[in-house]
């Protein structure tokens, strides 16, 4: 499975142990367009389903939802540079927005 967060798929992104893959965003629906976008992390089996892990420890659950989103965005913002704008300021306003909405449309949600 490809991921967007990290080439390393096969090792924990917390502690290098080895690792099963964990889709960021929770629900069916989200689960596929997870794999689709690449918004997967590696974990291992402590910090994915242990007492210290994505599942269970809220803040841990926040910051992955947190680089998910971010990493999305940096992606869409990368397809869009083609565009022509008026000026750098104005494009990095206007694609921020974008990207931002482009986020939440496809997950209803924005953690950033």
């Amino acid at each position: 499975m490809l991921s967007k967060i990290t080439e390393y798929t096969d090792y924990c992104l917390i502690c290098g142990k080895p690792a099963e893959i964990h889709h960021i965003f929770k629900g069916v629906k989200h689960r596929t367009l997870c794999t689709e976008d690449g918004l997967v992390i590696p974990l291992c089996r402590e910090h994915h389903q242990g007492n210290m892990s994505v599942h269970s420890k809220r803040e841990m659950n926040v910051l992955c939802e947190m680089l998910g989103q971010a990493i999305y965005e940096r992606n869409y913002l990368i397809s869009q540079m083609a565009l022509p704008f008026e000026s750098e300021d104005e494009a990095f306003d206007r694609l921020s927005r974008e990207c931002r909405e482009a986020f939440r449309r496809r997950y209803q949600k924005s953690y950033l």
